[in-house]
């Protein structure tokens, strides 16, 4: 065993210097490898899209999940599912994305003919968004 000691005779016990030095050398590779701070930039990728950096932090998965507890508490408070999916609580959240960034004083005018703002009609009805 690496940090037993065979004069002493017991395993438990560590020899200081090596430990230290197993520990230096350990906090200087994770110093290396954590560094924000890093002179050769040649590793680093092209960056993410914006749909590509938000499916970084909420995956697919997060959303069926969402889509799974939607439909359920749905059926528990009217016995209706609303029958919902992933594809459908991502378009909900992005509408929600655009929403917060136009600021209209009245939710239903991003779905005004007038304003013609096809992507909110295309991505969803302005009724099944309030559903």
């Amino acid at each position: 065993m690496l940090f037993s000691s065979p004069n002493r005779g017991t395993k438990h016990e560590v020899r200081p210097k090596i430990a230290l030095v197993l520990l230096q050398n350990e906090t200087l590779r994770m110093t290396q490898k954590t560094s924000c701070f890093q002179d050769d930039i040649s590793d680093v990728s092209e960056p993410l899209s914006p749909l590509a950096s938000f499916f970084e932090y909420l995956s697919e998965e997060f959303f069926e999940e969402v889509a799974a507890q939607t439909n359920l508490y749905s059926v528990q408070q009217s016995l209706k599912s609303v029958n919902t999916n992933a594809k459908e609580i991502i378009r909900l959240v992005g509408l929600q994305v655009w929403m917060g960034k136009l600021k209209f004083p009245q939710a239903k005018l991003y779905w005004s003919r007038n304003l013609s703002l096809e992507c909110f009609s295309e991505a969803m009805t302005r009724d099944r968004f309030f559903t």
